[in-house]
Formats: structure tokens, C-alpha cells, sequence
């Protein structure tokens, strides 16, 4: 059987299925309406002709890999779904008056197209585009809202000698009137993307992933510019990766987001999201909490990070590697839930958080421009203060700060002194330590009075004043040692102020033990 014609049907209430057959070519030339067409794994079939048809439930052509036309210019909507996967043959996909898709129109594995024609589509559930390696160009002029949008391609083998390259032609992706996506809008490895024009998508229900994976050599991708002028809202992440031509991020009135997170983009000089007050954001009715990090993550050229207005993080504030970064000024954050974690950003030279009031940690290691951190405001932190290796620190102002879980400073080779005026606790179990920090002379924590696991002050070359004078209780350890400028006598002292139950260990020893004491 190679062809199959059904000239007099007009009308199919429930199901017709073609399965596995050698069959060439399917005609209904009278056919209207459908229930569900499932013509899939049709090895032989090559042309599908259903000229007259303007609805149906479901339209499947899964599978048919020698399908090279499928003829349907009157259909106008399909209740559930269209699905075309694993079609390579098929070079030219119209359906000039589909207007409604309700669940699911997918275009999957189709490596030989290179036309499509969706101009009157106006809304469909979820958008499929992945594997159309030979896709220059997807122009959607009506669409108006998608419940999710996803574009992907993958890697072919690494040439003798050379990275893998993405095997896709994607260079354009125009929605010029698409306001609103409810789930998901993810563009993975379209490495061939320079031009992205979403000028009225206002509203993300889940994430906007720009995602380009650079492991291995990997090109990564192409854009030069971002256009989301209207973007407000973003229900879960928003990540751009891998992007080696983009110079900004610019999102002027993106208020609201779940999560943001820019990393790997090699030109990315400036982000500026003027208008973020608060990650994370969640729109009614979405089921999945996100963490609300704000993470910028080796962006070598990035040198500015301004969000005026931004409030809140319900998790944390990160940013690693970017060795060009030279301020981080956040003058309206009050909270972060988590840690504010600055890594290994070499020309960092201030950070300032004139209000912030809580936070779970501090981490602060190798920013090896970091001169002054500043925090006039901050009460709590729930976390760990960690200042490690951040080799020209001079100055750490927390004049407010009453308790922490506990405090790290260790190997700042230019830190003179440390003062925290209104410290009264730190309430973690594991260590707190000030250890090998070559130009430290003074520590004041004049009301520390309980450490819930141990304190170790080891290792400081120059440190002549230790003061704790109201500290009377440490649960695990005390060591005070190796401070070869500490007076012993009043390192002891420090010992003997302590109260019952004494700490398991105490260990005073190895400081200056020729300078008396009043």
C-alpha cells in the first residue's frame, strides 16, 4: 500500500491513525474537521495533503523521517496539539492561518528546515524549537502569549583538533508583539543568535534562560544586544551564560525576578537593572520557590553592577571572578537571607551596604583590591564574618553589628586594626578565628561577652592589643598563641576572665612573654 486517498471524508469525530506503514503519501482533500490525526512512524510516508482542514484535536507526525510536505494552509486552530519530531527530510513547514495551538506545538529533530511560516499565530500553550539546525530565522508577527517558549540545539563532534561546534543557523528570533509567557522562555547553545527582539514581552511566569554551554572550547554565543525594553516581571531564574559579544545588560523596568544569575559572558561590561526591587519575586499561582540570589559569575570585562533600588534577596548576593569589577554600591539593600559572598574579584576596591540591617554571612576572600567594607547599619548576622586573604583591606566598619554565628579574619596582610564596638555574641559552634594577619596590631571587641563554639587568635606577627574585656564564656576552645607582640600576661588574663563551665581546652601560650603587665 503506498498511497492512501480519502476523497469524500469531510468530517472525523474521533481518531484515524497511521502506524508503521510503507505508506508514501496521505491525502483528505474534503476533510474539515478532526478529532486525532496520528500518522507517526511512517518510515516511506513523504506527503501529507489535508487542504481543507481548519481544526483538529491533535495533529501528529512523529517520526515520518522521509516527510518532506505537509499541505494544511486552512488550518486555523488545533485544540491540544501539533507535533513534528524526527522530520529531517522536511525543509519548508506553512501554516499560514493557524491562529491557536492550547497545549503544545512541537518542532523537534527537524535538521532540514529552513522555512517556517507561522504569521498568524496568536497564541499557543507551549512552543517547541529544538534541532532545527538549519533554521535561519523564526518570525512570529501575531504571536501575543505562549504558556512556554523553548529554543535548543545541540553539538555535533569535535572536528580533528578543534571544539565541538553547535549545530544550528538560528540568527533571528523576532516576537514583536508577544507580551506574556506563563511558564518558561529558554534559549539554549543558539551559538549563530545576534539579533533577540522581544520589544513587548512584559511578563516571565517562570524562567528566561539565555544559556550558552562554553565548556570544552565551546563557542558560545553571539548576541550583541538585549532587547527587552518592557520586561517587568520574571516568576523564576533569570540567567544569561556564554554570551561572548554582549556588551550590557540593560533591563530598564524589570522590577520584580525569582533569581538572577550572568556568567561566562567574555564582553559583558555593564549591568544595570535600574528598577529590581526584590528576588525573589513569585506571580500567583506558581508552585516553585526560588532561591533569590542575585550571582554574577566570570564576566572578566564587567566593571558596573548598578541596582539603585534593589531591597531584598531572599537568598544571596554572589559575585566570583570578575576581575574587572572595581565598586559594589548597594545603597537600598536591607536584607539578604543567605550570604553576601565577593570571590576572587581582583580590582574590587569598596563595598558598601549603607543599610543593610541582616544577613545570614559575610565571605570575603582573595579580592585583592578590597581596601574598605562598610556596613554602618548591620545588627545581625546568622551567619559567618569570613575576611580571608584580601590582601589590601585596611578597614572593616560594622559599628551596629551586636551578634554573628561566627568570625573569620585571616591572611589580610594589610588590615591595621579590628573594631566591632556592639559585638556581644557569636552564637555558632565551630571556630572563630583572627589568624596570620601580617599588619594587624589592635582587635577591640569591647562587648563580646559569649562564644558558642571556640575562639583562636594564632599567628599574628604584630599584634600587641587583644581587648575582650567583658568575654566570659567559651564553649569549646580558647587559643590565644604564637602572637609573638601579645603581652602573655594579658592573654592570660583573657583565660582567667572566663567563667564556669570553662571550655574544654584553653591554650595560651608562645606570645610575648617579656613585657609586664600593670
Amino acid at each position: 500500500l503506498e498511497r492512501i486517498e480519502l476523497p469524500a471524508l469531510t468530517t472525523l469525530g474521533d481518531v484515524l491513525q497511521l502506524y508503521d506503514t510503507r505508506v508514501a503519501r496521505f491525502s483528505a482533500p474534503a476533510l474539515t474537521t478532526a478529532g486525532i490525526l496520528n500518522l507517526t512512524e511512517n518510515p516511506l510516508l513523504a506527503d501529507v495533503a489535508l487542504p481543507a482542514l481548519v481544526a483538529t484535536e491533535r495533529l501528529d507526525l512523529d517520526r515520518n523521517r522521509a516527510l518532506a510536505r505537509l499541505e494544511a494552509p486552512a488550518l486555523a486552530a488545533a485544540r491540544y496539539s501539533v507535533s513534528i519530531i524526527e522530520a529531517p527530510a522536511l525543509e519548508a513547514l506553512s501554516l499560514p492561518a493557524l491562529t491557536e495551538v492550547g497545549q503544545a506545538l512541537t518542532l523537534r529533530a527537524v535538521d532540514g528546515l529552513t522555512r517556517l511560516d507561522l504569521g498568524r499565530l496568536r497564541s499557543v500553550g507551549d512552543l517547541e524549537l529544538t534541532g532545527a539546525a538549519s533554521l535561519a530565522a523564526l518570525d512570529l508577527p501575531a504571536l501575543q502569549a505562549a504558556g512556554g517558549l523553548g529554543i535548543g540545539f545541540s553539538y555535533a563532534a569535535a572536528p580533528a583538533g578543534g571544539p565541538p561546534q553547535a549545530r544550528t543557523a538560528l540568527a533571528a528570533v523576532r516576537l514583536p508583539v508577544l507580551a506574556e509567557v506563563t511558564g518558561h522562555l529558554r534559549i539554549n547553545d543558539a551559538t549563530r543568535l545576534v539579533e533577540l527582539a522581544l520589544p513587548a514581552l512584559a511578563t516571565v511566569g517562570g524562567g528566561l534562560v539565555l544559556g550558552n554551554d562554553t565548556r570544552e572550547g565551546r563557542e558560545g554565543g553571539s548576541l550583541s544586544a538585549l532587547d527587552l525594553p518592557s520586561l517587568v516581571a520574571v516568576g523564576g531564574v533569570l540567567g544569561i551564560s556564554g554570551e561572548r559579544a554582549l556588551p550590557a545588560v540593560d533591563l530598564p523596568r524589570l522590577a520584580r525576578a525569582g533569581e538572577v544569575r550572568i556568567s561566562s559572558n567574555q564582553a559583558l561590561a555593564e549591568v544595570r537593572l535600574p528598577e529590581l526591587v526584590e528576588l525573589p519575586y513569585q506571580p500567583a499561582g506558581w508552585p516553585d520557590p526560588t532561591p533569590g540570589t542575585l550571582a554574577l559569575t566570570a564576566n572578566p570585562s564587567l566593571t558596573t553592577l548598578s541596582v539603585p533600588r534593589l531591597a531584598s534577596l531572599n537568598a544571596g548576593l554572589e559575585l566570583t571572578d570578575n576581575p574587572s569589577l572595581g565598586a559594589l554600591d548597594l545603597p537600598a539593600l536591607a536584607r539578604v537571607g543567605t550570604d553576601v559572598r565577593l570571590v576572587r574579584n581582583a580590582a574590587l576596591a569598596t563595598v558598601g551596604l549603607p543599610v543593610l540591617s541582616r544577613v545570614g554571612g559575610l565571605f570575603l576572600w582573595a579580592n585583592a583590591s578590597l581596601a574598605e567594607v562598610s556596613a554602618p547599619l548591620l545588627v545581625t548576622a546568622t551567619g559567618a564574618l569570613t575576611f580571608r586573604d584580601d590582601d589590601a583591606l585596611t578597614a572593616v566598619s560594622l559599628p551596629a553589628l551586636e551578634s554573628a554565628y561566627g568570625l573569620e579574619v585571616e591572611g589580610n596582610a594589610a588590615l591595621l586594626a579590628l573594631e566591632l564596638p556592639a559585638l556581644t555574641a557569636l552564637g555558632g559552634f565551630g571556630t572563630s578565628e583572627l589568624v596570620d594577619n601580617g599588619a594587624l596590631a589592635r582587635v577591640s571587641l569591647p562587648r563580646l561577652a559569649r562564644v558558642e563554639g571556640a575562639l583562636h587568635v594564632t599567628d599574628d606577627p604584630v599584634l600587641a592589643s587583644l581587648e575582650l574585656p567583658a568575654l566570659t564564656f567559651v564553649r569549646s576552645s580558647l587559643w590565644i598563641f604564637r602572637n609573638p607582640a601579645l603581652p602573655q600576661c594579658r592573654s592570660e588574663a583573657i583565660g582567667a576572665g572566663l567563667l564556669p563551665p570553662l571550655p574544654l581546652q584553653i591554650t595560651i601560650m608562645l606570645n610575648d612573654a617579656t613585657t609586664s603587665c600593670p
